[in-house]
């Protein structure tokens, strides 16, 4: 099934992959209508929707620079996903645990840290 296949095929409530210039993340469509596939927020306590064309994936409204896209969630991608959550929670604990006391330690931690995140996102399926 190509992408155009796969997309007029999509129903509320299935899962689509959405990627931007810096990441993606794994999202459940709210409504379809005959030309887009909508997908509902409520960041922060306002509820807002995003857009997109039922015909390539592609965000109506979004720039060159904020767009996003549509794909299908394939094993690989949802690992991907699951493994920059992981990094990001990993980061955020190691943080909370370990306290620099100095800018060289916080610039020896940062760099350490950043080539774990780094050997981790290369390697999505080998074991550490």
């Amino acid at each position: 099934m190509n992408k155009t296949e796969w997309l007029q095929s999509l129903k509320a409530g299935d899962e689509v992959y959405v990627s931007n210039r810096d990441a993606g993340y794994l999202k459940k469509i709210t409504r379809i209508t005959p030309s887009q596939i909508i997908l509902s927020f409520n960041i922060t306590g306002t509820p807002f929707d995003k857009r997109f064309r039922k015909d390539s994936g592609i965000q109506i409204g979004g720039t060159i620079w904020d767009s996003e896209c549509i794909h299908e969630p394939t094993e690989e991608i949802r690992e991907q996903v699951a493994l920059s959550r992981m990094g990001r929670e990993a980061k955020k604990l190691i943080s909370e645990l370990v306290i620099p006391r100095t800018m060289f330690e916080l610039s020896q931690f940062n760099n350490t840290l950043r080539s774990l995140i780094k050997s981790v996102e290369k390697h999505p399926g080998e074991k550490q």
